[in-house]
């Protein structure tokens, strides 16, 4: 595989991005031995990487390490220093890449990517589902655009999600980052750390970036059932509501990694068979399920228990009385 695969790590001891981005960079090297392997980090994650956090250096080819510095490192979030590293990648590596979030695992070759024609390719957030293929039509997300200036995405094809992205090393590539970047910072000096709304303006302004299949982007809790069988990575989103559906989102998995410093035979079995690794007890959501999954009450109910147990006996209340104003 000529075309390198490049991971960012943003992460301190007392976090789980070094442990994900092991797995993840394990699983790379695993089904894809001969190909080169670059982790683009921060200073401040170069220095902590010591003691039981140095297994990731042995499966990479080389550490890139970006000061980040200028202007007190207490300027940034760890999440802003990672997204700032993700816009401008393509200052820090030379040479057609495959870029990788760490919450993601390998399952097969990637030597495929060699023949990639398109020189941008990115695959639809959600895969093109529900809140994602039009999702700059949504309140929020228009809200974020509205943070980076006055730009129309009204006639935007697609909503990328940023996870996995191809580059190849063209001028034209070249251009592209540097405006996202720029409009990233913009909105990152007025509180936006998301770096999606940013990558949709940008190809809204330069349209550059294809549709990847998505198989090279299986986002498994958004609409990647479809892909799952054939997917070549999956991203399988360490956040709310995640912990625990597959082992590789366990805590406990992590907090293992961490306490010993590698992965043992049975985390590189697991890693293995990641399409295994599923909780034996799942739902489907669809539908009216679906609204309200993705609805702020959801949300209550796994960060405010108590104030979500209110709102039961509340709704409790109004079913009954509807129900007896129906008898």
């Amino acid at each position: 595989m000529r075309t390198s695969i490049v991971y960012i790590l943003v992460s301190t001891s007392d976090d789980f991005f070094y442990e994900q981005t092991l797995i993840s960079a394990w699983s790379a090297r695993y089904w894809n031995p001969n190909v080169k392997i670059l982790c683009v980090m921060d200073e401040l994650t170069d220095a902590n990487l010591t003691d039981k956090r140095t297994s990731l250096l042995e499966i990479i080819d080389k550490k890139i390490v970006v000061d980040l510095s200028e202007g007190g490192t207490a300027k940034y979030t760890g999440k802003e220093r990672s997204r700032m590293l993700k816009t401008n990648l393509r200052s820090y590596v030379e040479g057609d890449l495959l870029y990788i979030d760490s919450d993601t695992v390998v399952c097969c070759s990637l030597d495929d990517v060699d023949s990639f024609q398109f020189a941008l390719g990115a695959v639809d957030d959600a895969h093109g589902t529900y809140w994602g293929y039009k999702r700059w039509n949504d309140s929020l997300v228009r809200y974020r655009v509205g943070l980076l200036g006055k730009y129309d995405v009204s006639r935007a094809k697609n909503y990328f999600n940023s996870g996995v992205l191809y580059m190849k090393d063209t001028e034209e590539v070249r251009k592209f980052m540097k405006v996202w970047h720029s409009l990233y910072m913009t909105g990152q000096s007025k509180g936006l750390s998301f770096d999606q709304p940013s990558l949709l303006v940008a190809n809204t302004q330069l349209d550059l970036i294809s549709p990847m299949d998505d198989i090279y982007n299986c986002q498994i809790l958004s609409g990647g059932l479809p892909f799952f069988a054939e997917a070549k990575i999956l991203h399988y989103y360490n956040s709310l509501g995640t912990q625990g559906f597959c082992s590789l989102t366990d805590a406990r998995l992590y907090s293992k990694i961490k306490k010993s410093g590698f992965l043992d035979e049975d985390d590189k079995k697991k890693i293995r068979l990641a399409k295994r690794q599923f909780a034996d007890r799942y739902s489907f959501v669809y539908g009216k399920d679906l609204k309200f999954w993705n609805s702020s009450l959801r949300h209550l109910f796994h960060d405010s228990p108590k104030l979500f147990g209110i709102c039961e006996i509340i709704s409790k209340v109004f079913l009954k009385i509807l129900n007896f104003s129906k008898q």
